[in-house]
């Protein structure tokens, strides 16, 4: 099975001097005796240095290929089984506020990480159905909804608003499903589901 690796502390994170160069992004673990196989892949070196924005999304294809997208990186990334870089693609978001802010290392920096993630857009979701890639991200801001563009192969095909906080979590003839958006201020569990035309 393959896990995320990521460091988000105060001390360890994207602000420490190399580590958006030299951490990886994904690990292979045997699923039975759970130890580690391999680390795979680095950061985008569109992310740079000195940002709140860590999170890496990524999927792998029925053929072995892994999709692999950054929170703060227009393009979607692919890799063979291997984990050898093939291509990349992608457009930006529409209307997403990207104008991030360099974060400085030390116990003030989560308390701005989280003001940076109030404040702009990022990618939050990358999940591929078929052959389509559906990848979700939030504006930032007080945007009132977030996007979902949907690529049929690596061509984008359509950029659409869809409700705050709406990831997506898979396919069951004929919708796409969303993963469980939580609320908790009014205490409510919402699934959203929607259907493409061919």
């Amino acid at each position: 099975m393959f896990l995320n690796v990521m460091a988000a502390d105060e001390i360890f994170n994207l602000s420490t001097p190399d580590y958006s160069r030299r951490a990886h992004i994904l690990m292979e673990v045997d699923a039975l005796t759970g130890e580690v196989q391999a680390y795979l892949g680095h950061y985008s070196p569109a992310i740079g240095e000195m940002t709140a924005f860590w999170g890496v999304h990524y999927d792998i294809t029925p053929r072995g290929e892994f999709f692999v997208g950054y929170e703060a990186d227009s393009l979607i990334y692919v890799y063979d089984e291997n984990f050898k870089a093939l291509r990349s693609f992608g457009r930006a978001g529409r209307e997403m506020r990207t104008a991030y802010r360099t974060l400085e290392q030390g116990p003030q920096y989560k308390r701005t990480a989280r003001e940076e993630r109030r404040e702009k857009g990022f990618y939050t979701s990358l999940r591929w159905v078929g052959d389509r890639l559906l990848r979700t991200y939030c504006r930032g801001g007080d945007a009132p909804t977030d996007g979902l563009q949907i690529y049929d192969g690596t061509t984008l095909i359509a950029d659409v608003d869809v409700p705050k906080g709406m990831k997506i979590a898979g396919y069951i003839e004929p919708y796409y499903y969303s993963q469980i958006v939580t609320d908790d201020e009014n205490e409510t569990l919402t699934l959203y589901r929607f259907k493409l035309d061919k």
